[in-house]
């Protein structure tokens, strides 16, 4: 079955959740859609706290969508009065139905995990590397300066070893500055509480 859905408004006052939909025939098992079935509630919990969910633009119009979800941030409705908020209780309450929100999917083939194939490019430190190149000299001193007064800082003599090696993999210039910039500040710096962003923005 396939149902077809019309965006022909944009919402306002709230953030529309993808999982928020009438029961079946459930998402598509695209893989942006299934992290966004997680992201999206996840992102307003954290913009708008646990009350998002009554928001007009994501709560239910044709019917009353009951729980025990009580106080928070943003409660702006009778927060349900007196009525108990725990189940079962004995005040006829919401019960949990147990119904599965979404019919089961179709689906030809295999189906599991399967290795990424890797572009020729990709790398961990391609794009740090064109980002410190596209830099023009006085960024490229305040940069170094501003990870070389917290790098130098650390204890563990390995961790800044290992830490250095990482710029030099995005750049070799990047990461030589570092190192340089680190020894110099290591033996007053080393164990300290430092504040970054020593160098003046002066471009």
């Amino acid at each position: 079955m396939m149902i077809k859905l019309l965006l022909n408004d944009l919402a306002t006052g709230g953030a529309i959740k993808t999982e928020h939909d009438t029961p079946e025939p459930g998402p598509s098992p695209d893989k942006m859609l299934q992290g966004r079935l997680f992201s999206y509630g996840d992102t307003q919990r954290y913009r708008l706290g646990i009350n998002h969910t009554s928001l007009p633009v994501n709560c239910p119009h044709a019917a009353k969508a009951s729980s025990y979800a009580r106080d928070g941030a943003m409660r702006f409705d009778g927060n349900e009065g007196r009525a108990k908020n725990y189940e079962p209780n004995s005040v006829e309450g919401p019960v949990q139905s147990n119904v599965p929100l979404s019919a089961p999917l179709e689906m030809h083939g295999l189906s599991g995990s399967w290795p990424n194939e890797p572009h020729a490019e990709d790398s961990d430190f391609v794009q740090a590397g064109d980002l410190y190149r596209l830099m023009t000299e006085a960024e490229k001193v305040r940069l170094v300066d501003n990870i070389a007064a917290g790098l130098s800082a650390v204890s563990r003599p390995e961790i800044v070893t290992r830490s250095i090696s990482h710029f030099r993999n995005a750049d070799p210039d990047y990461g030589e500055r570092i190192d340089r910039a680190v020894k110099a500040l290591r033996p007053e710096n080393v164990g300290a509480e430092v504040t970054v962003q020593t160098s003046e923005a002066t471009e």
